[in-house]
C-alpha cells in the first residue's frame, strides 16, 4: 500500500508548552475498508512521537512514507515515519 504525506502541522500545547507534529497522509482504500463503504483515497491524521518533532520539511509534502505502528493494548502507536527521496 502507498501512503503519501499530504500535509504537516507543528506547534506547541497550550497547557504543557510542549512541541507537537501532526501529519496528514492519504493511502487507496483496502478491499476491507471497501467492504465497510470507503472508497477511493483514505486520509488519516497522526500524531509523530517527540523524537520525530522537527524532522519534516514543505519539500516532504507529496512524497511517499513508510511508517512502522506498534499496537499496544488498543491503540496503534507510531515508532518510526520515513519519507522516501
Amino acid at each position: 500500500m502507498v501512503t503519501k504525506l499530504l500535509g504537516f502541522y507543528e506547534g506547541k500545547s497550550k497547557k504543557e508548552n510542549k512541541p507537537f507534529c501532526v501529519v496528514k497522509v492519504a493511502h487507496d482504500a483496502t478491499t476491507a475498508e471497501n467492504a465497510r463503504g470507503n472508497y477511493g483515497l483514505v486520509i488519516d491524521e497522526h500524531f509523530l512521537p517527540d523524537h520525530l518533532i522537527g524532522t519534516l520539511s514543505a519539500a516532504d509534502c507529496g512524497k511517499e512514507v513508510e511508517i512502522v505502528f506498534v499496537v499496544s493494548g488498543r491503540y496503534a502507536n507510531i515508532v518510526d515515519f520515513k519519507v522516501k527521496k
